[in-house]
């Protein structure tokens, strides 16, 4: 594992334990939502930009199966800051008929994209895709 992996790694764990310490501690208020809701929104923002350079460096159908699994994360990202817009800026409830919902019907969408690519089976070269037995 890299030095930069293990600083990453270490930051990550640290804003859980800060986190699940803030949960533990705070009562059941207005910082309490708005310390959940921005950490939950940047940890996920993190998941997102950590795959960036995976997609950068892989290339054709490796590349593809990234971008598709960065989409789904952003998608989920976008979700929460629409959680962090209710319940932190316009200080109110999140509706029960949210709008934001059909974002997490969407998200599966370049998940299953990104499975179906099957990365894990070897690409066949062009010649060997005509030799099929059945």
């Amino acid at each position: 594992m890299s030095r930069r992996s293990k600083i990453w790694m270490a930051a990550v764990i640290g804003v859980v334990a800060a986190f699940l310490a803030a949960a533990l501690v705070l009562h059941p208020s207005f910082q309490l939502t708005a310390l959940t809701d921005i950490v939950e929104s940047l940890m996920v923002a993190s998941g997102a930009a950590s795959f960036v350079p995976l997609a950068r460096r892989a290339k054709g159908r490796m590349r593809l199966f990234w971008s598709l699994i960065i989409l789904w994360v952003t998608l989920w990202c976008g979700y929460e800051l629409c959680w962090v817009y209710f319940e932190v800026l316009a200080r109110r409830e999140v509706p029960d008929l949210f709008a934001g919902d059909v974002v997490l019907f969407l998200n599966i969408v370049p998940l299953m994209a990104a499975l179906a690519l099957r990365p894990h089976v070897p690409e066949r070269s062009p010649a060997a895709a005509t030799n099929l037995t059945y």
